[in-house]
């Protein structure tokens, strides 16, 4: 199986080329880059690093003469300036109509022209990078979830159903997609602007916060506070979260309740005294039957 990436050298495009890559294998990749007269050329360059990163093939389409009567901010030929307010401020000026840097219809046409491209590869699935932060309400209605969902049957239907397309951050945001682009790959991530250290914090003062809701709810179960308080429970979780797979919420889920039923048959019918030594043996066993647990994967690291 193939698959297409619409790249545009933006954090959300390299992304979904580090997805698919994963997912597909370089091989089996074609990223597609598309010139549309924007003001900047550095764009088209990144994708031109991101590609030969990646080691996947690479495509240019040049679809700027079709822009060419559109006066969005963003084009090279228009006066206008590139507004600096939120998207919100910008609709309430703009009556909820789309804002001054919406490139008319420019994700379809960019799929429209994807998908042609795409058949002839072999490809059967497009990538590409809108996420809720863009869709902004109306501010870019091509970037919307009813956008995306009519794009697809479009084209599902218009290729004979051997076509469709993938947009991971369509319900996602931006500071959750940098987070994903630093767990995919943090080279890519950083070449792409993303200031990996202040996320990589970011995520640890998230899971310190949700530790600490945790620690406050198991100590109201449990009155008693010593300085070993939530260790063997924080043990245990490390063991669900292997026993899961690392990286995989799902997984932690299910290692998490198998490892639950696990120890509650462990301490009704062989004895509770050894029922914390039941999850160090089953950590041991996954570690040495399935490394990457249920719901893991191999992951080879770039030499």
């Amino acid at each position: 199986m193939k698959a297409m990436v619409l790249c545009s050298g933006g954090v959300d495009s390299t992304t979904c080329l580090g997805i698919a890559v994963d997912k597909y294998g370089a091989e089996n990749v074609v990223a597609l880059s598309i010139y549309y007269g924007q003001r900047h050329t550095k764009e088209i360059e990144s994708a031109d690093k991101e590609t030969e990163y990646y080691g996947v093939e690479h495509i240019s389409l040049d679809l700027e003469k079709i822009f060419q009567y559109s006066d969005c901010s963003l084009l090279a030929h228009s006066d206008k300036e590139i507004p600096e307010e939120s998207y919100a401020e910008q609709i309430k000026k703009t009556n909820g109509s789309p804002v001054s840097t919406y490139v008319p219809f420019r994700n379809g046409l960019f799929l429209s022209s994807a998908a042609s491209i795409a058949l002839s590869k072999g490809c059967e699935v497009i990538y590409y990078g809108a996420h809720s932060d863009d869709a902004a309400g109306s501010a870019y209605p091509d970037c919307s979830d009813e956008f995306n969902k009519a794009m697809n049957e479009a084209i599902y239907l218009g290729s004979g159903k051997q076509l469709k397309i993938e947009a991971p951050f369509i319900n996602k945001t931006k500071a959750g997609q940098a987070m994903l682009a630093v767990s995919e790959d943090k080279g890519a991530a950083q070449l792409m602007g993303i200031n990996v250290n202040k996320t990589i914090s970011m995520t640890f003062a998230i899971g310190s916060a949700l530790a600490a809701i945790a620690g406050v709810l198991l100590c109201s179960a449990y009155p008693s506070l010593t300085p070993y308080t939530g260790s063997m429970p924080g043990i245990k979780a490390f063991v669900a979260a292997v026993f899961g797979g690392i990286g995989s919420i799902p997984g932690a889920m299910v290692g998490g309740i198998l490892l639950g039923v696990i120890e509650i048959f462990g301490k009704a019918y062989i004895s509770s005294q050894v029922a914390d030594a039941i999850c160090f043996a089953v950590l041991i066993v996954v570690l040495l039957v399935k490394p990457t647990g249920l719901f893991g994967k191999n992951i080879q690291e770039k030499v």
